[in-house]
């Protein structure tokens, strides 16, 4: 018996039929194909309740499956846990902690990133805002339990990590002042439409994970540039760019590509006939 969710499209038992006897590697024909248009939509702002409710599953926003099955894997037998972080004794905590801070406010019930909150998360690097440890510690701590890793061992790989991490971490224009972002371009989110939060340092996305930083190999772009970067998705030829790798300064056009990522795009000299 069909569930409600296909019961409209299959309802023709001989179509159901012949789908259920398809098996992997057998030939079809494809008599159309129907495109629909549609625009995403920004994720609306957490509430508080919303954020706690999230952090007790967050797997579902991860990508890799290995680190998604672990942090499921850790919750198995808990109630009301499915692949969080966290505990239900320490998330309010944290919370209330990262307001008194001023990394976020609240509005109208409304969770709202800082200035601060916004250049801190964008100084540290990538693996300290991403749930994949939590699932990597609890991976080492079944290692430990089963007597293939010692906790000596363990503490060893930890503290010469974290020494790496806060080497790379560079707080030097952490400047936010916990007010809630009010200035904002004349653009909206290349990925999702939603609205952008300006810092001096970065250009987030209040509703998805997109976020930008006006200064690109040593030129700080302007806000029409951004703005056109955001908006047509590229640039015209900018000057100013200057290489790390070569200590050279060059030209280029900006793009972003599929996934909002920015890449330079380079104009080919014309060729002698």
């Amino acid at each position: 018996k069909g569930s409600p969710r296909n019961s409209g499209r299959f309802s023709d038992p001989l179509v159901f039929d012949a789908l259920a006897d398809l098996k992997v590697g057998d030939a079809g024909v494809c008599d159309g194909i129907t495109v629909a248009k549609e625009k995403t939509k920004p994720l609306p702002l957490y509430t508080e309740a919303e954020l706690l409710k999230d952090l007790r599953r967050v797997a579902k926003y991860v990508q890799d499956p290995r680190i998604k099955q672990l942090l499921i894997a850790r919750d198995q037998g808990k109630k009301d846990e499915n692949g969080g972080i966290g505990t239900p004794a320490t998330r309010g905590a944290v919370l209330a902690k990262l307001q008194e801070r001023g990394f976020y406010a609240v509005e109208k019930k409304k969770l709202i990133p800082t200035a601060l909150g916004l250049e801190f998360i964008a100084a540290l690097p990538a693996i300290a805002t991403t749930p994949d440890m939590t699932a990597l510690w609890h991976e080492q701590q079944q290692m430990i339990e089963a007597g293939e890793l010692t906790v000596d061992a363990f503490l060893d790989e930890l503290e010469d990590f974290i020494a790496h991490q806060v080497h790379n971490v560079d707080l030097g224009n952490v400047q936010g002042d916990g007010k809630p972002v009010l200035d904002s371009l004349n653009a909206k989110c290349p990925m999702c439409g939603g609205e952008l939060a300006v810092t001096p340092r970065v250009i987030g996305c209040r509703a998805c994970a997109f976020k930008f930083h006006p200064e690109v190999s040593g030129k700080m772009l302007s806000p029409g540039q951004i703005e056109a970067l955001l908006t047509n998705g590229k640039t015209g030829v900018l000057k100013g760019f200057h290489s790390k790798k070569t200590g050279k300064s060059f030209e280029a056009a900006l793009k972003l590509n599929h996934e909002a990522k920015l890449e330079f795009v380079f104009s080919r000299k014309p060729t002698r006939a």
